[in-house]
């Protein structure tokens, strides 16, 4: 029975979501079973099930949700809708230029094994290819954390959809603010690889101002005890794909 979900969310980088499912199918079984595996389509041009068609995808437990909307920056609402589908007590949210190594699987099997209240743990990186990343920077997004602490926070705001910039911030703000604990598991690494997607294509629309200035407003709701915990979550169409 699965433990932990895997959510990934996806947008135009065929050749690595082809990598990534691969490598989950090569995990040796004990372990692969004991994970599923959530894809969020954030509206691709070539949707996830037919980037995947050619790969026998029996042996996985596997869901693809697609949002039918073109939403610019719609991440957090993709993790939003990977975390409503989940069915486990635990998820691990991953970028798509990032990948759970089965070495990574089994520490995190131990991890949810010891119980994981109130905590998230957050990860290093190791970078495949020709980039001139040094590692030893822990991944601003992908972590290990309980489904019931993500909407105890308020999970992702959705506000800041639409828009470039502090989504995974403010996440974190509100996460330190009801009073639950981050751990950076600086000897643990995920698999980091840059293939184009939303954020490469649209560069210049890298504009974060519109959201600097909403979370600034939001933080300041934070300091005087207002509520921001968001509600009206998943702001899009979207369905689930069949496999």
């Amino acid at each position: 029975m699965a433990k932990i979900t895997i959510i990934v969310t996806f947008y135009n980088q065929n050749n690595f979501l082809k990598t990534i499912v691969s490598n989950w199918i090569n995990w040796k079984e004990e372990i692969r079973n004991q994970f599923s595996f959530c894809i969020v389509d954030d509206c691709s041009k070539i949707p996830a099930s037919d980037v995947l068609s050619d790969i026998n995808l029996s042996n996985l437990d596997i869901s693809i949700y697609r949002i039918t909307e073109d939403i610019l920056w719609n991440q957090p609402g993709a993790f939003n809708l990977g975390m409503q589908q989940c069915l486990t007590d635990y998820a691990m949210i991953i970028d798509m230029d990032t990948m759970v190594t089965e070495e990574l699987a089994i520490e995190l099997l131990k991890l949810a094994e010891e119980g994981m209240e109130n905590v998230a743990y957050r990860f290093n990186r190791n970078w495949s290819g020709n980039f001139e990343l040094a590692p030893g920077k822990i991944h601003p997004k992908a972590c290990l954390l309980s489904k019931k602490d993500f909407w105890e926070v308020g999970g992702y705001d959705e506000d800041l959809c639409g828009h470039y910039g502090h989504d995974d911030a403010w996440f974190w703000r509100c996460w330190n603010y009801y009073q639950k604990k981050r751990v950076d598991m600086k000897n643990l690494y995920l698999q980091s690889e840059i293939e184009k997607g939303r954020a490469d294509i649209l560069d210049n629309k890298r504009n974060a101002s519109r959201n600097s200035t909403l979370v600034s407003k939001k933080q300041h709701d934070l300091k005087s005890n207002k509520s921001t915990n968001i509600t009206n979550h998943i702001r899009f169409k979207w369905k689930r794909l069949d496999l």
